[in-house]
């Protein structure tokens, strides 16, 4: 019994491992590598809203211009702002037509494009360091058990 529980242990760390793996490299080639080559700033317009994927929230579609070209594109990002009624705290999602927000685009490539703090790409590149962090914890505490 102890040697599958270590046999277990070891094969969820090893999945531990390459999930964190994963998820790593999701947040330097959304987050980081897209921050270091958008560095120039621009105001865009939303000028529309498609639904996000899945997620079915309304998506903004965003234009701006670069050196004369307008570019029009697409965001994953979805806003919630908070909204006091009288006694009442709601939350509006998604962004308004016509409402301005900052543009990051990359000066060599200006259809390469962040939205204000890109954090719909912060959070997909997150779950899987959260899920392989909670896996990597259970097989230590696995391994602890079959000790």
């Amino acid at each position: 019994m102890e040697n599958e529980m270590t046999f277990l242990a070891l094969l969820l760390g090893g999945a531990a491992l390459s999930i964190l793996f994963l998820g790593a490299c999701f947040y330097y080639i959304l987050v980081v590598r897209k921050k270091q080559k958008c560095t120039a700033l621009t105001q865009g317009v939303v000028t529309g809203r498609s639904l996000s994927g899945d997620s079915g929230l309304p998506a903004p579609l965003v234009e701006y211009e670069v050196d004369g070209v307008v570019y029009k594109r697409r965001n994953a990002a979805v806003k919630s702002t908070r909204v006091a009624k009288g006694d009442r705290i709601t939350y509006k999602v998604g962004y308004e037509i016509g409402d301005t927000v900052d543009v990051h685009y990359d000066p060599a490539k200006p259809e390469r494009w962040m939205m204000n703090d890109n954090s719909a790409y912060k959070m997909t590149a997150l779950i899987p360091l959260i899920m392989g962090a909670v896996l990597l914890f259970s097989s230590m505490g696995l391994y602890i058990l079959g000790s």
